[in-house]
């Protein structure tokens, strides 16, 4: 990958590269802090790409951590590649919403979805599932880059046109979706998972009709739990748009002690950093595998 960091004297410093995808920057830093914490005298160095970087050989003592966006296309005779993880957001919306019976049956597809976040919360619930309802649409969005990349590729639109309030903490912006019965928003299903996020701490799954029908059909109806759209996620199940593999790539067969090492730990200890940064862990057979 050129632009990656050629550091000749890594060696002997002890000195790890990790590159990574722009959106994965902030989960590189937690996984090598983590990872310094646990193994004295290691140092990693961890420098995001930019688009314009093109894939080529990854130099010695080189990690790279990338999501479908900058993975795409690469030589696999030149890279060891590897999911370490999966990125995924799903739709949410406040338990106690004027519309929960009828959203529930019907769902909402990604044209509706593209409607609610263009228009900046100038809609009613009404003009939206074409019913009679003059609540206003309150839409809340995940402050990450990446997170509206996904769903902007789910609306089939730029990310730049979508509107609606956003907040880097997941928690906070449950928060305030569960004490807003006009709330609909976009949250990581790690997030979801880890706090056992339901009906009684005020929050929903809002189910995607998918093929736009007007109701859910059996291949759609996956939103009952959050457990059940991570499986969901595995059979191909859950909309693609919305989530992503996360891959660590290395130098193939001239991977390094250092590499080898780093990603054994992903792979075991690793997995609860990547769970806390809002990542979903490996299942045992993955990581065994």
């Amino acid at each position: 990958i050129q632009g990656a960091p050629e550091d000749k004297s890594a060696q002997e410093k002890n000195l790890l590269q990790v590159v990574c995808s722009p959106d994965l920057e902030s989960l590189a830093k937690q996984l090598a802090s983590d990872y310094m914490n646990e193994n004295e005298g290691t140092q990693i160095q961890v420098t995001p790409l930019s688009e314009g970087d093109v894939y080529g050989n990854l130099p010695e003592g080189t990690v790279a951590l990338l999501n479908k966006e900058f993975v795409t296309g690469l030589d696999g005779e030149h890279f060891s590649k590897m999911v370490v993880g999966r990125d995924a957001i799903v739709p949410i919306m406040n338990a106690s919403h004027p519309q929960k019976e009828y959203i529930l049956e019907n769902g909402i597809s990604p044209e509706k979805f593209n409607l609610i976040y263009a228009s900046g919360d100038k809609l009613s619930w009404g003009e939206v599932l074409g019913i009679k309802d003059t609540h206003p649409v309150h839409a809340y969005a995940p402050g990450t880059s990446c997170a509206k990349n996904y769903m902007a590729d789910f609306m089939q639109t730029e990310s730049g046109n979508l509107n609606g309030f956003e907040s880097m903490e997941p928690e906070k912006m449950l928060k305030m979706i569960g004490n807003d019965p006009g709330a609909i928003g976009f949250c990581s299903l790690a997030c979801l998972l880890n706090m056992k996020i339901n009906e009684e701490a005020g929050i929903l799954l809002v189910p995607v009709d998918m093929d736009g029908n007007g109701q859910i059909g059996e291949f759609e109806n996956i939103y009952k739990s959050a457990s059940m759209l991570s499986r969901a996620i595995f059979v191909g199940r859950f909309p693609k748009a919305l989530y992503s593999r996360i891959y660590a790539l290395t130098a193939g067969p001239a991977a390094g002690a250092g590499e080898k090492a780093f990603l054994e730990w992903i792979f075991a200890e690793g997995q609860e950093s990547l769970a806390l940064a809002g990542i979903m862990e490996l299942g045992y057979s993955e990581r065994s595998a």
